[in-house]
C-alpha cells in the first residue's frame, strides 16, 4: 500500500509524468469522506497536471519542503472548505489548514 493506516490518500507524479493516486480504503466509509479526501487529492492532481508543481520546482525559488507545504496547502484549502460545507462528521480539515499556515506564511516572507 501507498498509503499509512492513518494517511486518506497520497498523489505523487512518476518520473514519466503519471500522475499516481493511492486512497485509502478507511475513506470509503462515508460518503463525506469520500467527497473531502478524493477531492484534496484530485487538487494535487490538478496541481501536477496544470503545471503548478513544475512552474515551483523550475522557479528554483523553494525547497523541496517548501513546495511540500505549498502542495499541502492548497489542498487543504479546498478540503477544509468542502469539510466545513457539509454536516457529519468533522474530519479536522481546518486544523490541518491551520498547522500549515505558519509556514506559509515564513515561506512568503523570506
Amino acid at each position: 500500500s501507498e498509503t499509512s493506516f492513518n494517511q486518506p490518500g497520497r498523489t505523487r507524479q512518476s518520473q514519466d509524468g503519471s500522475i499516481k493516486v493511492y486512497i485509502n480504503p478507511m475513506v470509503l466509509y462515508s460518503t463525506k469522506r469520500m467527497y473531502v479526501f478524493i477531492g484534496h487529492e484530485f487538487m494535487h492532481v490538478l496541481d501536477y497536471d496544470n503545471g503548478f508543481f513544475n512552474d515551483l520546482v523550475a522557479s528554483g525559488d523553494y525547497r523541496s519542503f517548501e513546495i511540500d507545504i505549498i502542495m499541502e496547502f492548497r489542498a487543504y484549502l479546498w478540503s477544509s472548505d468542502a469539510d466545513a460545507r457539509i454536516k457529519g462528521e468533522d474530519l479536522m480539515q481546518r486544523e490541518q489548514l491551520n498547522l500549515l499556515w505558519p509556514y506559509m506564511t515564513l515561506i512568503n516572507n523570506r
